[in-house]
């Protein structure tokens, strides 16, 4: 199966894919289209019904929070019966991938199922009401003057957000500090939300980005090519993007392999277009075998 590293949605960091859906009998064509179970993928009109119930019970001032868990999807571990099909090769040998992995068709469903149970968990048992999930993501309100120490991050939080923390440690759920967010307004699933003036708005920054894309949508009926998810699309070809390019050629010369495998990611979603790609790259496949000491 194909493994690419891609650049995270706003963010500089780089995001591993497994592509499930690659051949003829890739992974994905063995799960039915019929037994694949949707999910909402916005459910904030949820959160607007709890702040229309809370601003009637004149809660001042309240404060939006979000927490995020690290690395959800590649810490859920797969049943045995699937890990083996999980099979990445790399160097010429076979790795067993054992975790789940993004390119999966059910990797949504099962990350969406666990965090709702952990935050069923959170409201029924441990009280966190007005808690609600989107996927990994966990979020809801608190007063404005009810702060507590979390002690793992030698800094005051939001009660209900140290509660919530404090239950992933029970349960040893990884987070990180920069992803524990509060503030009012607070943008959530994409939407700025300020829960003192009961509006949801989208953000600056996405509304002129929507704008700049209507507009470039616009000109395409009238254009002669197209650029489209890093590739130039012509009536009669498909050819790299020069900017893409010259971001390959500038790319500072690697020297760990953390940085090596980062570029071989990148370089990985243009190879159709390289011959002999795979020969070309192999010195840099080397550079990242575990034996190789690097000087």
């Amino acid at each position: 199966m194909p493994v690419h590293a891609v650049p995270k949605p706003n963010s500089s960091d780089l995001q591993l894919i497994t592509n499930h859906s690659a051949g003829p009998f890739s992974l994905n064509s063995m799960i039915p289209h019929n037994t694949h179970a949707t999910y909402p993928l916005d459910n904030l009109h949820l959160l607007s019904e709890v702040l229309l119930s809370l601003y009637t019970q004149d809660l001042h001032n309240p404060i939006l929070y979000k927490s995020d868990v690290a690395e959800a999807y590649c810490l859920m571990l797969m049943h045995l019966a699937w890990q083996v099909k999980q099979a990445v090769c790399i160097d010429g040998e076979l790795h067993i991938d054992r975790c789940g992995v993004f390119g999966g068709r059910k990797s949504g469903n099962y990350s969406i199922t666990f965090h709702s149970l952990v935050c069923w968990v959170a409201c029924e048992i441990k009280g966190l009401l007005h808690l609600q999930v989107y996927s990994e993501d966990f979020y809801s309100l608190n007063k404005a003057d009810n702060f507590t120490f979390y002690p793992p991050y030698k800094k005051h939080l939001l009660m209900n957000q140290c509660h919530l923390l404090c239950l992933w440690d029970e349960l040893e759920i990884p987070h990180k500090e920069k992803k524990q967010v509060s503030d009012t307004p607070l943008v959530i699933i994409g939407i700025e939300v300020d829960p003192n003036h009961l509006t949801f708005t989208l953000p600056a920054a996405s509304r002129d980005l929507l704008l700049s894309e209507i507009a470039k949508f616009w000109c395409t009926f009238e254009a002669t090519e197209v650029d489209y998810l890093g590739m130039i699309i012509s009536e009669n070809q498909i050819k790299m993007d020069p900017a893409k390019l010259e971001g390959i050629k500038n790319w500072p010369s690697p020297t760990t392999v953390k940085q090596v495998r980062s570029f071989l990611g990148f370089g990985n979603f243009y190879r159709k277009f390289i011959g002999h790609y795979a020969d070309i790259t192999r010195p840099l496949n080397d550079l990242t075998k575990k034996d190789l000491m690097w000087n």
